[in-house]
């Protein structure tokens, strides 16, 4: 498919509604089934793309950790979830972005080793929050 945006949302963000209507009419919106696994769900997604210039994630987090539907992502079983998030990289553009939008993900020395390791994984660039997301 010929998409270059993609929004990965978690509907356990509150009023995630208002977020998607504000959402660039070329960015194809996902939203996790709060139910599955979430890690799993963005590499079946994405599977379906080529040359993804950004992807988005929406989702809870803090330190070092991702909340996505009813799994989290955290630098304790990064390593057992690595062949789906290698499959995040395959779809990207040689210079594509993830912006994740959690909480202080990105906050203190286990949150930086968590976005590098995101990073080694996809070969991507990774931006995530540091403070108070929402």
């Amino acid at each position: 498919m010929n998409q270059t945006k993609l929004l990965f949302i978690d509907p356990k963000v509150e009023n995630y509604h208002h977020l998607i209507a504000n959402v660039d009419p070329q960015t194809k919106v996902v939203i996790l089934q709060p139910n599955q696994n979430g890690i799993d769900q963005i590499a079946e997604n994405l599977s379906k793309y080529h040359q993804i210039e950004t992807i988005h994630i929406i989702s809870h987090g803090e330190t070092g950790t991702l909340y996505l539907g009813n799994s989290l992502l955290n630098l304790n079983n990064i390593h057992q979830y690595s062949e789906s998030i290698q499959k995040w990289g395959k779809c990207l553009s040689a210079d594509g972005e993830i912006l994740i939008y959690g909480c202080q993900v990105a906050s203190g020395k286990e949150g930086k080793e968590f976005v590098r390791q995101l990073h080694q994984l996809t070969g991507a660039n990774i931006a995530a929050s540091e403070t108070l997301t929402g």
